[in-house]
């Protein structure tokens, strides 16, 4: 992908965006409002070789009724996922003023740098990055949904205050303390699975958290976790499992009988008569009633309860899949730019090689040979020297003295015999010396 994105690239990767979710608050009238895809472009960095704003018409390969290059403001959402960015820059992100969402996943970014120039951003997805650090969002106050798992996150003792963010997804990082989620007083859903947390102590102020995954982490203690729940009386969705805490035989019991939850671990749970699984909920339903309109409201609310949760918990195992298949993606791309490097280390070697090669040596190539070269295994000839005068004829006849008959003819006596094994002998040393010649006009 060339360095700089031309007009026509980006116009191109435009389209109309025609859902605009309700959290984004904004005037669906005032249409048209686009989007801008440009995931697995190779693009190692956003640089325009035009000026946003520049003529007021459209080009004719635009795919939408309005240019997005001229009136970049009614971009609402932009993806570059699945690219090589190492960072985002505040000049090219400029133009996205009025931007809502941007899904910068599966790069190498390693900071914030550049957000700073999306203040509206609602949605804001930099997960399977290199992120190691939370900081630098202070003026990302409209955000509500920030991904960042999938990275290399020790720290979020720095996150500015974010009055609107609702959904933080920090799961596998390398997080052993939650210090600084303070800073969100509004967090109603956290994912922080698979992480190193040994204690959940942070949250006790986090009285809106409604979905807690804090699954598979180091925490110990079950009695100081149930401490810190019992005072999230919000907190309907908790999944613990793979700690050391769930080993403990009350577990079940002490997070049913001393929280609010209704579901651990994928699972609906009751601690009372007051607090019925589903199942009980609807059996008493099925009883003759005389109030068959209520009996029948209340039966068609459990089954939606029901049928929510298989899609919730269906919804976890395809995140999961997600997750696995985007680090999958992420593998092949690093093992590709390892064979790039490689390559083109051993072009450079080549060509260099190739500079000490005489007319002679050159008149014999050809392409077909120069294939067949590479696909040797092993080093190929320009990892050394090439050889000349005296050094070319002693490799020569080395070879030919290593491959010289020593018994063979041993005992050969009679005349046509003679001659046979001359003619044998003479074949060879021609064969040898086409293939020493061939050898070395590729060398």
């Amino acid at each position: 992908m060339a360095s700089h994105l031309s007009r026509h690239l980006v116009e191109s990767k435009t389209s109309e965006l025609k859902i605009v979710p309700v959290s984004w608050n904004v005037d669906v009238t005032k249409g048209p409002h686009l989007q801008l895809e440009l995931k697995m472009c190779q693009l190692k960095d956003l640089t325009w070789d035009f000026q946003w704003g520049e003529g007021r018409t459209t080009s004719p390969s635009s795919p939408t009724p309005v240019s997005i290059v001229d009136q970049p403001t009614r971009c609402l959402k932009v993806d570059v996922s699945l690219n090589e960015l190492q960072s985002l820059h505040h000049k090219e992100l400029l133009p996205f003023s009025r931007l809502y969402c941007l899904d910068a996943s599966l790069n190498r970014i390693t900071t914030f740098k550049g957000v700073e120039a999306l203040p509206n951003l609602v949605t804001l997805n930099l997960s399977h990055n290199s992120i190691k650090v939370v900081d630098g969002l202070e003026h990302s106050q409209h955000l509500q949904e920030l991904h960042l798992e999938m990275n290399a996150i020790t720290d979020i003792s720095n996150m500015p205050i974010l009055y609107n963010l609702t959904i933080l997804r920090l799961n596998s990082n390398q997080l052993t303390s939650l210090e600084g989620i303070q800073s969100l007083s509004r967090l109603k859903e956290l994912h922080v699975q698979k992480n190193h947390l040994t204690d959940l102590f942070p949250l006790v102020s986090s009285l809106g958290l409604v979905v807690l995954n804090a699954a598979d982490n180091h925490l110990q203690s079950l009695s100081d976790t149930v401490d810190v729940l019992k005072g999230l009386k919000r907190l309907h969705e908790l999944y613990l499992m793979g700690n050391p805490l769930q080993k403990e035989n009350r577990y079940s019991a002490a997070l049913t009988t001393s929280t609010s939850v209704v579901m651990l671990d994928g699972h609906s749970i009751s601690s009372a008569a007051a607090k019925p699984t589903v199942a009980q909920a609807i059996q008493p339903l099925l009883l003759p009633s005389g109030d068959r309109p209520q009996a029948l409201a209340d039966l068609k609310s459990a089954a939606r309860k029901i049928f929510y949760e298989q899609i919730e918990r269906q919804k976890m195992r395809m995140d999961e899949n997600v997750h696995y298949l985007q680090q999958k993606i992420h593998d092949v791309q690093e093992e590709f730019r390892q064979y790039e490097a490689k390559t083109l280390a051993d072009l450079d070697s080549c060509l260099r090689y190739m500079d000490h090669l005489s007319l002679e040596d050159m008149s014999g190539a050809t392409q077909n040979m120069l294939r067949d070269m590479m696909a040797r295994p092993g080093p190929g000839p320009w990892t050394e020297p090439p050889k000349t005068g005296p050094d070319k004829a002693a490799s020569r006849q080395s070879t030919r003295d290593k491959t010289k008959p020593k018994s063979q003819y041993k005992g050969v006596t009679e005349p046509d015999e003679v001659l046979k094994a001359a003619a044998e002998l003479l074949s060879k040393s021609r064969q040898e010396d086409r293939d020493s010649l061939n050898s070395d006009s590729l060398s």
